[in-house]
């Protein structure tokens, strides 16, 4: 599969693999310093935005994982799972 650029296709792909993988390990770190209920809700709001915007494709992934596929994943920040469930009601 060649390589995708920013925008539908990348979206796509990244999308598909989501879809079939059995498990999704997300690392936050390098996204936020901490974690706070806004923090993580602004991440989401500009990943929904989508990857054309420069920068956001870890954002845009977050967002689909947060959304679409939270049951399968695993949050992690400085290096230990995290349960962002309770930060995201």
């Amino acid at each position: 599969m060649p390589n995708a650029q920013v925008g539908t296709e990348l979206e796509k792909q990244l999308l598909g693999f989501m879809k079939n993988s059995k498990e999704i390990h997300f690392n936050l770190d390098g996204m936020t310093k901490t974690l706070t209920p806004e923090c993580l809700k602004s991440m989401i709001k500009f990943g929904e935005l989508g990857t054309r915007l420069p920068q956001n494709v870890t954002r845009w992934e977050f967002s689909q994982v947060w959304t679409h596929f939270r049951g399968k994943a695993t949050f992690y920040f400085e290096g230990k799972p995290v349960d962002i469930s309770q930060l995201l009601k």
